[in-house]
């Protein structure tokens, strides 16, 4: 993926995040997901700058269900340049 200036992809946070730094990998731009599926990525959602932010919001989310996981997947879709 980090070749690939438009590849998306769904990733360990372990391999995203450098784990000296915490922050996503070089070449990696981790995309927020839209947790309240509201159109837009909300204060309570910017938890990805760095893998802390990201382990503490992870901690305090309930348990994905694979409805909640089916409607993240749906939300993340790339709106991207193809």
């Amino acid at each position: 993926m980090q070749k690939d200036i438009y590849g998306i992809g769904l990733n360990n946070i372990g391999y995203a995040y450098d784990d000296r730094t915490l922050l996503p990998n070089d070449g990696l731009q981790v995309l927020p997901i839209d947790t309240d599926a509201d159109g837009r990525i909300s204060d309570s959602e910017r938890f990805y700058a760095d893998k802390r932010l990201l382990t503490v919001a992870i901690r305090r989310r309930p348990p994905a269900t694979s409805t909640s996981c089916r409607e993240a997947c749906r939300q993340a879709r790339w709106s991207g340049p193809l």
